[in-house]
């Protein structure tokens, strides 16, 4: 035998308990109706595989002619580049509208300065 402080045990730091409840699928005699679908309870597992493979069988069930999440083009490829044109399309008619009022400024710069000398000429 040991001594007294090896026989003693330490109360444990921490502790964990985990529970899950848990019920049986539905294994009644009588059939589901058509339109209910019962689905596994949760499991313990790190991946989904179990469960998307159960929720792609109902779809498949639901929706026999359809696909099973198909493939799709990139997210609106072709939106992106309608709105990418158009805005270079704005930004075009913006710059053209800015030069012809700068042009109009210009022309009305040089009437005024056009005028004024002019004026000066006239008063000599």
């Amino acid at each position: 035998m040991g001594t007294d402080s090896e026989d003693s045990c330490e109360p444990p730091l921490w502790s964990l308990y985990f529970t899950q409840s848990t019920e049986k699928p539905y294994s009644g005699t009588q059939p589901l109706a058509e339109n209910l679908h019962h689905i596994s309870p949760p499991v313990n597992e790190l991946d989904f595989e179990a469960v998307v493979a159960e929720a792609k069988a109902i779809f498949e069930k639901m929706y026999p002619e359809e696909k099973w999440f198909p493939e799709t083009k990139e997210p609106s490829t072709e939106t992106h580049k309608e709105e990418e044109e158009e805005e270079e399309e704005e930004e075009e008619k913006e710059e053209k509208e800015e030069e012809e009022e700068v042009v109009e400024d210009d022309q009305k710069k040089e009437k005024k300065s056009e005028e004024a000398v002019e004026g000066e000429v006239t008063k000599e």
